[in-house]
């Protein structure tokens, strides 16, 4: 089984991090980024919706990220994250 490496850019763990300090529930916040890194360790194109273009999301409640896959160097690319799903705002 192949293992990628996931990468929170600093803005995107900027964000991260005020929705972590906006919340009341701040171990559900940490343990849905930490559940995200575990689900797309693995065949991270299997995972979530294909949003077209090569991007995909992914929700864990209360998190919702939008990321890439860059097969050749191993490694997905978290490019967005929000508290959640913008499609329910």
């Amino acid at each position: 089984m192949d293992r990628y490496h996931v990468v929170w850019g600093q803005e995107v763990l900027d964000e991260l991090a005020a929705l972590w300090m906006s919340t009341a529930n701040r171990s559900l916040v940490t343990a849905a980024a930490d559940a995200i890194d575990e689900e797309l360790r693995t065949s991270p194109r299997s995972k979530g919706t294909d949003l077209g273009g090569g991007i995909f999301s992914l929700s864990v409640t209360p998190l919702y990220v939008i990321f890439d896959v860059v097969d050749d160097d191993r490694f997905v690319r978290i490019l967005a994250v929000t508290g959640t799903h913008p499609e329910s705002q």
